[in-house]
């Protein structure tokens, strides 16, 4: 059971361990010059690269979505954004706004609300 056992691999460069017959030599192309290149400065490879964000984005919600979180009626949620209760996003401007909600903020809002009757 404890037999050392030995993979043998051949010495030959060409074939591959497995068998599967030999390596070819794959052909080199020569990257274009930069004459060669489209000039538009829309070309992928003239425009800058910027580098990716570790930051994730959180999307807005509506009132019926924050409403769902909360377990509360949208126009409860609506009227709360309006008293300025809940954090709410206001977007228009005017006298009639469309309010929108980041569940993290209403996240964090719940569990600083305290019961002040459990004292």
């Amino acid at each position: 059971m404890g037999a050392n056992v030995k993979h043998v691999v051949p010495e030959s460069s060409n074939s591959s361990p497995l068998g599967f017959g030999t390596k070819k030599p794959v052909a080199s192309v020569p990257a274009p010059s930069r004459a060669q290149q489209p000039s538009s400065p829309f070309h992928p490879s003239n425009l800058p690269v910027k580098p990716l964000s570790l930051e994730v984005r959180e999307a807005f919600v509506d009132a019926r979505g924050a409403g769902e979180f909360l377990q509360l009626n949208w126009r409860t949620v609506q009227k709360w954004a309006r008293e300025g209760t809940i954090p709410a996003h206001p977007f228009g401007s005017g006298r009639r706004k469309t309010w929108r909600f980041l569940l993290s903020e209403l996240h964090e809002w719940v569990r600083s609300l305290k019961n002040e009757a459990c004292r």
